[in-house]
């Protein structure tokens, strides 16, 4: 598997690096050092939850939301309009993230929604560039997940 785990507060990081990277011809004012950072290739270096530091050389094109509590992740994600083409797996548990994101994403359906208790197991055939999880999930799915 080639990707990397994301602590929720993460993933917010990397997607303002990728409006970044995406405005990387317009000037910033001096801003505080984020945890991600975009280069001008495009690339985003990052810490993740395992503290890592991790480089990715072009924006995640397959991405799974996994592990307990996700369905925040999985909400903050498709506030992003590419979210639906990227999106590849999702964890579903007590509140089925399909009832309000089939309304935003008419192909959420055919994501593949993994169990609540996915392993690594269930999570690597599906080939993501990156893994989401919440910050807690590092020790337990995470550290198997790197292995």
């Amino acid at each position: 598997m080639t990707g990397c785990l994301l602590p929720f507060f993460a993933l917010a990081a990397i997607l303002a690096g990728l409006l970044v990277a995406g405005c990387a011809g317009v000037p910033a004012p001096d801003a505080p050092e984020s945890p991600a950072a975009a280069a001008r290739d495009g690339s985003i270096t990052l810490v993740d939850a395992m503290d890592r530091t991790v480089e990715l050389v072009e924006p995640p094109q397959r991405i799974v939301v996994a592990g307990r509590a996700s369905i925040m992740v999985i909400n903050l994600i498709y506030l992003f309009p590419l979210a639906g083409e990227r999106v590849i797996g999702v964890t579903s548990g007590a509140q089925d993230p399909g009832r309000f994101l089939s309304l935003v994403d008419p192909d959420f359906r055919a994501k593949t929604l993994l169990a609540r208790d996915a392993g690594p197991e269930q999570i690597a055939p599906l080939e993501p560039d990156v893994v989401l999880l919440r910050s807690f999930m590092a020790d337990s799915l995470g550290r198997s997940l790197a292995e």
